[in-house]
């Protein structure tokens, strides 16, 4: 009797996985169910193991008689051990089920495997070599029972045959481990998932108020003591949080959707700042229908508008400039006061987002990291009259043409 890798794997795939189960009836159809399934997978395998393993004893009889002859009844009786293990599947399956293989093996698994393993040796020899016997027509006992003469074969072969068990065994809870493996990885593939779209939607409410509530408050600065610029700035909220609503299920938007609503924005406050604000967009047609998260590019605005615009006396800027940059998406947000200076030629070394407070650029920064990973930038240049942020993002096209 001789054991290969490929043998003992045909009742390791015996395992049904937890949800290969009848669609109905009771516990004795699941039974039922259960054993026609692992003993067809079972004689299946003996099937292509009989045919290897006999297949071979046939050719080394071709090769020790130097001619062809045909499959000797010798041949055939080898091929009967798989047959006889395939027989005894079901209840090898049943202690493999109820004593699974852990990291730290326990003296009860060790013991019940070593148990099984001789009783299984001996019920199989006990079935095996009255077969094994027929089949090669051996010949009469003439001092001793035919029962003896089985008895002892079984004691002779006990030890290969419950090393035969044990590699069934070993290949049924290897298999079964992997499988395990694989769906703890695709459970917490599936849980990484659900945790960054939670994540992107908290950082999204959070967002979302944050910005309503601070033009809701220029807005009513001017209720008092300019009406008509309140009405102007309210009608074009109106029209913001339209299209912002809008989009409010779509996680990413093409980047020309998103200019226009930041341009729209932009308006809203030029409604506040009269003269003292100019908007400048420019976007290579090329980048248009990149994808990328909504209202990304709302927030870097507000900071400009907040922290340059707002806060330094005179005129200023706010401009956009989108390009494509080595295979890359590159938008720049710049604010500049006074000269108007929108170059970055005269730039400061960048330093880091995390020196800039405001929950506008944090939720910026933390829907990126969840976004792209590694693959996305964010950061800050100073210059003399303003700053620029700089985004830089894969470049992302729709998949579908009926993105707009």
């Amino acid at each position: 009797m001789t054991l290969t890798a490929g043998a003992t794997s045909r009742f390791a795939v015996a395992d049904a996985p937890p949800n290969d189960a009848p669609p109905a009836g009771d516990a004795r159809a699941t039974w039922t169910w259960g054993l026609g399934r692992i003993w067809t997978m079972a004689f299946a395998l003996a099937v292509v193991a009989a045919v290897y393993f006999g297949l071979q004893l046939w050719l080394l009889d071709v090769q020790a008689n130097g001619r062809f002859v045909p499959p000797s009844r010798a041949t055939f009786a080898g091929t009967i051990t798989w047959f006889v293990w395939a027989l005894l599947a079901p209840p090898m399956v049943a202690v493999f089920r109820a004593f699974p293989v852990e990291r730290r093996w326990s003296i009860r698994t060790v013991g019940a495997y070593a148990v099984a393993s001789l009783a299984a040796g001996v019920v199989h020899g006990l079935i095996e070599n009255p077969l094994w016997f027929w089949a090669v027509n051996a010949p009469p006992v003439v001092h001793y029972g035919a029962a003896v003469r089985v008895i002892w074969w079984t004691v002779l072969r006990l030890p290969t045959s419950a090393m035969q068990f044990l590699a069934f065994a070993a290949a049924y809870h290897a298999l079964a481990l992997a499988r395990s493996a694989r769906e703890r990885e695709l459970t917490m593939s599936r849980a990484q998932a659900a945790l960054a779209e939670a994540e992107l939607r908290a950082l999204k409410a959070r967002l979302e108020p944050h910005f309503l509530f601070n033009t809701l408050n220029a807005i009513v600065s001017y209720v008092r003591h300019s009406p008509p610029v309140a009405e102007e700035m309210l009608g074009r909220l109106s029209r913001l949080l339209r299209a912002v609503l809008q989009s409010s299920g779509d996680a990413e938007v093409s980047l020309a959707n998103e200019i226009a609503l930041v341009r729209e924005y932009l308006e809203l406050h030029r409604v506040r700042f009269g003269d003292r604000l100019t908007i400048e967009v420019a976007m290579d047609q090329d980048v248009a229908g990149v994808l990328i998260p909504t209202m990304l590019l709302q927030p870097i605005v507000e900071n400009a508008i907040q922290h340059g615009i707002a806060a330094r006396p005179g005129a200023g800027s706010v401009s956009i400039v989108a390009r494509r940059l080595e295979g890359a998406l590159i938008v720049d947000v710049t604010d500049a006061t006074n000269a108007g200076d929108t170059s970055v030629a005269s730039t400061t070394p960048a330093r880091p987002l995390q020196e800039s407070a405001g929950i506008g650029l944090a939720v910026t920064r933390a829907r990126l990291a969840q976004h792209y990973g590694d693959a996305s930038r964010l950061t800050l240049v100073g210059r003399p009259s303003g700053m620029t942020v700089r985004v830089e993002l894969p470049l992302r096209q729709p998949t579908s043409a009926g993105l707009t």
